[in-house]
């Protein structure tokens, strides 16, 4: 009955061993399949970047050139020069047919840009010269209040920064959801190098983010969980550019997953790089899944920011080694169960395997039989046939066979199978026997039982 019992307990040990090694696996299966498409999705994601990053570095400079043509251009050099000179403080459409029309002409070729301004170093109160008649004053005072002084100290390098288009300064939290890129440089006199005034020219930031990285609001593409973004970031930390222009207001951590905890504070990025985390984008947002990958504009302070949901979750590399443990603990499992099983399965089926090998004392009907009944009927145990066993004993095949007729009515069995399934009931093998013939020196038997080759 124990032994039943233990047999049962060794199948269902073998059979949820089975179930846990494939189970186990089938988990490792997914989450190498899972992280193939995370790992894929990012290695696109950063090869598009790459691209995006080459196209905002190009559209940058382009920018930058328009403003570089009033340093070298000596027709429009002059034009700001002629402006400054005067004493007129209304009345400045002479200078700014020409100014504007530059502009416009360069628009053509750079979309992006929305309006320019021009404004006198030294006289603060002059109407500026502007591209179109639609920079009205209301906007105008902002935008110089904003980056003048800075494109001042910056002392002909092009500066760079972002406002509201009430003029709110970005940071504002109640501010308004779009706002202007803005691109200053001071501009000098050609023979004096004097400062003449900053020119300031206003990007759109949504169609900046429209060229960088293929969305737009007003192609009706809303940023969501379910869709990817790109952020244009400055060396200040500051959102240039995205696909929702809200963005500008917001804090960078609450735009991008994950910022704080990677970089770290770090505001110069030098090399291509990403990521994935876990994070609420929004109020009330549930957390979920992220990849980003980002990478630094060339010859610039910039970095582009790709974010990208990930639907299909892999397991963290401590997750993957536990269930690599778990796979590999359930195969051991299975052999050692096996193992156990093909050995007798326990210690008490061992110990009656034991015991079967021990014969204590010869059954009463082989001592009924005569000598030579008894060394035919043990030949019987080396699956010998009648043959080979009148050869070894020097006898006729006849004899051998009257032999066993005799034995079979006297043992009262039929044929050669019946006698051998009643000597393995008496547990008389060639091993017991062996064991039996050691311990009892007076018991003897033909020594070409044991082997063959004895002479």
């Amino acid at each position: 009955m124990e032994g039943k019992v233990r047999t049962k307990r060794m199948s269902w040990l073998l059979s949820a061993s089975v179930i846990l090694a494939v189970v186990s696996l089938l988990l490792l299966a997914v989450n190498f399949r899972n992280s193939l498409r995370q790992r894929s999705s990012m290695e696109y994601a950063a090869d598009k970047l790459r691209t995006q990053a080459r196209r905002a570095a190009e559209l940058a400079d382009a920018i930058e050139t328009i403003s570089y043509q009033f340093l070298t251009n000596q027709i429009l050099n002059e034009t700001l020069a002629s402006y400054v000179a005067d004493q007129e403080a209304y009345d400045v459409s002479r200078w700014n047919v020409i100014f504007s029309e530059h502009i416009e002409g360069l628009a053509e070729t750079v979309p992006e840009l929305r309006d320019a301004v021009f404004f006198d170093a030294a006289g603060k109160t002059r109407i500026p010269l502007t591209m179109s008649d639609s920079l009205t004053r209301a906007l105008w005072i902002p935008v110089r209040a904003s980056i003048m002084d800075k494109a001042l100290l910056a002392d002909g390098r092009t500066t760079w920064g972002i406002l509201d288009v009430d003029g709110s300064p970005a940071s504002r939290t109640d501010a308004p959801a779009q706002s202007i890129l803005l691109c200053a440089r001071l501009i000098k006199h050609r023979s004096d190098r004097k400062p003449l005034g900053v020119l300031i020219l206003l990007i759109d930031p949504d169609r900046l983010a429209r060229t960088v990285s293929g969305f737009s609001q007003e192609e009706g593409i809303a940023v969501s969980q379910k869709t990817d973004y790109s952020i244009l970031l400055s060396g200040r930390e500051t959102i240039l550019a995205s696909v929702d222009p809200s963005f500008a207001q917001r804090p960078i951590a609450e735009v991008i997953p994950g910022y704080n905890e990677h970089f770290g504070g770090k505001t110069a990025i030098t090399e291509s790089g990403g990521y994935r985390c876990r994070a609420a984008l929004g109020n009330g947002a549930k957390k979920a899944m992220y990849g980003v990958v980002y990478c630094p504009i060339p010859d610039r302070d910039w970095m582009l920011v790709s974010i990208l949901p990930i639907s299909s979750i892999a397991l963290s590399a401590l997750g993957t080694t536990a269930l690599a443990l778990c796979f590999a603990g359930a195969v051991w499992l299975v052999f050692s169960t096996l193992r156990n099983t093909a050995s007798g399965g326990n210690g008490n089926e061992g110990a009656a395997a034991s015991r079967r090998q021990t014969l204590a004392e010869l059954p009463t009907w082989y001592s009924a039989l005569t000598p030579r009944e008894q060394t035919i009927l043990l030949f019987l145990l080396t699956g010998k046939s009648n043959k080979e066993i009148a050869y070894i004993l020097d006898l006729r095949e006849q004899t051998v066979k009257n032999h066993l007729h005799f034995i079979y009515q006297h043992l009262g069995v039929s044929d050669r199978f019946s006698a051998l399934r009643l000597m393995q009931e008496a547990n008389l093998t060639i091993e017991s026997l062996r064991g039996y013939v050691d311990s009892h020196p007076e018991f003897s038997v033909n020594k070409r039982l044991f082997d063959p080759q004895s002479p």
